[in-house]
């Protein structure tokens, strides 16, 4: 049996096909994105993915992909990561206008299990930690108080 489409019935169902494909890509959002405090002194371990930061350590961020970190203001920190995946990736800590905070950016890194680490002292202009190659899925957020 042979079925006739318009034009009107191919977008219908290409647009029900697209909703379907970008709900699959929607879990990014700030509101599906675990917030945690993290305590001064504390070493935060990540692997880099091209399609995210894994948590690590502490137990506080292990499993969760791009937590918000809640610092504290003059808080000291040690952010290091591993790259999982072989992929080149950096990460670096920047302001709201993706500008790098005093410095706070590792060389790019592309071996599988090579690491890097930056060591802070939190304040309020850091607003997010980003791979700057993968800036759109590497990317979390940080919160000074």
């Amino acid at each position: 049996m042979m079925y006739e489409t318009d034009r009107r019935d191919f977008l219908t169902l290409s647009m029900a096909a697209a909703s379907v494909g970008l709900t699959g890509c929607m879990n990014g959002r700030p509101e599906d994105v675990e917030t945690v405090e993290v305590e001064p002194e504390t070493h935060l371990v990540f692997e880099g993915h091209a399609s995210r930061w894994h948590g690590l350590e502490p137990e506080l961020i292990e499993g969760l992909a791009n937590p918000t970190l809640v610092l504290e203001e003059g808080g000291e920190y040690v952010v290091e990561w591993v790259n999982e995946d072989g992929a080149t990736h950096d990460l670096q800590i920047q302001d709201e206008r993706d500008n790098v905070v005093d410095g706070l950016a590792t060389d790019l890194i592309s071996g599988r299990g090579e690491r890097a680490s930056l060591e802070f002292t939190a304040s309020p202009e850091m607003t997010q930690y980003v791979c700057t190659l993968h800036r759109t899925s590497q990317r979390g957020r940080i919160r000074v108080e």
